[in-house]
């Protein structure tokens, strides 16, 4: 069977884009997902299972703009996905924070992103449930290991989801 030109190009660009892949992954393919991170943050701030239902679905839609939720650390993404499912169900006086200086650059690394191993910095569980029930600011996120940065930037992009319409696997 010979094989034609077209086969051997579309060879060549998925060796090559796996390629750029593991590298953006430092060839580190164990990746931690932020629905990890989603019951229990959800748990520790006494949201309904509709509002964990709507932060896991954020959060998978997450993936939708891997380009830019890739750089951050899964538990951030957990956290600003909890945060608008919370609001979204209006259990919560919580609102993203707005966006104070202009998005980061295409290719902008972050301060961490998923898989990075940064991850490791986040909160165990126990010690997440015991701060965020003593955190009295409204800034809950920070008590869970995430920055403020951080979470403006996820709500921002998951924000930008729903308006597209890119949101809504699973929601009901």
């Amino acid at each position: 069977m010979a094989l034609d030109e077209s086969y051997w190009a579309a060879k060549e660009q998925l060796v090559g884009d796996e390629q750029r892949l593991l590298r953006a992954l430092g060839f580190e393919v164990e990746v931690t997902h932020p629905h990890r991170y989603v019951p229990e943050y959800a748990a520790a701030l006494g949201l309904s299972a509709r509002a964990v239902q709507v932060a896991w679905c954020l959060a998978t839609d997450s993936y939708l703009a891997v380009g830019r939720t890739l750089q951050h650390p899964p538990h951030a993404v957990a956290a600003a996905a909890v945060l608008l499912g919370s609001a979204l169900c209006g259990e919560r006086a919580a609102v993203p924070p707005r966006r104070t200086t202009p998005p980061p650059p295409p290719g902008y690394a972050g301060e961490g992103r998923q898989g990075s191993g940064s991850h490791a910095a986040a909160v165990p569980a126990a010690a997440a449930a015991a701060a965020a029930a003593e955190t009295a600011t409204a800034e809950w996120w920070v008590a869970l290991g995430s920055t403020t940065a951080q979470i403006t930037e996820l709500s921002a992009v998951l924000i930008e989801l729903i308006e597209e319409g890119g949101t809504g696997r699973g929601h009901s």
